[in-house]
């Protein structure tokens, strides 16, 4: 069966890819002649919530480090359930999504973001019949206490992203980011946190979103 051909697009990130995880200047003037910008968001790795008592546990050898991550897991599953918290790998889709189209005159998204469970890249881009697909997830999102402070908790995320080919998958970029907290005196409590429905939890999630954008569009352009 004949391969599909690569939209200009996706011919234009091959032609400027030095490395699978950076883009040297592409010639910005090519134009997608097939309108294929599709994007999937993964499901996301478990939101962990990490207080002083629990990583007390962590302590006690093997064992006690498997079950402080359980706790860690349920405490942060309870939370994300309880006050229904974004994951930020959609706002990293769309970010990136127009740093395409700004840097290389990518197309708009074919599709809302789906989401996916599968982690190849060869069962993510069969999905689709033709095009480029960018593929989005949070791998890292936790909220845990300041080793000298343990009064006071950050937000830690990572997420990472990829563009593939479709439907062969093959990888033409690949990027991440990583989101530290801030100073622990500029930080919040646990109790100011999930106060107002976790109102600033929710605002360090979407910050950190967009700062994953930043961080992932430095790697696209440089």
């Amino acid at each position: 069966m004949r391969r599909p051909a690569l939209s200009s697009f996706a011919l234009a990130l091959v032609a400027a890819c030095t490395s699978p995880t950076r883009l040297a200047d592409a010639d910005r003037t090519l134009r997608a002649r097939t309108p294929a910008l599709h994007a999937v968001v993964r499901t996301p790795e478990t939101f962990s919530v990490i207080t002083p008592s629990d990583a007390a546990v962590s302590g006690l050898g093997i064992p006690g480090a498997i079950a402080a991550n359980q706790m860690y897991e349920r405490a942060g599953e309870s939370m994300r359930t309880r006050h229904q918290l974004p994951d930020p790998a959609l706002r990293v889709a769309e970010g990136v999504a127009a740093a395409l189209r700004e840097e290389f005159r990518a197309p708009e998204l074919a599709l809302p973001p789906a989401p996916a469970a599968d982690a190849e890249p060869e069962a993510i881009a069969a999905r689709f019949e033709t095009g480029v697909v960018l593929d989005v997830r949070t791998n890292n999102s936790h909220v845990v206490y300041f080793s000298t402070d343990w009064t006071h908790y950050q937000l830690r995320y990572g997420a990472s992203a990829r563009l593939l080919e479709a439907p062969s998958g093959r990888v033409l970029w690949k990027g991440d980011c990583w989101i530290g907290g801030d100073p622990a005196r500029r930080s919040p409590t646990f109790e100011q946190l999930v106060a107002d429905d976790a109102a600033k939890l929710k605002a360090k999630l979407a910050a950190a979103g967009a700062e994953c954008v930043r961080q992932l569009r430095a790697r696209l352009v440089r």
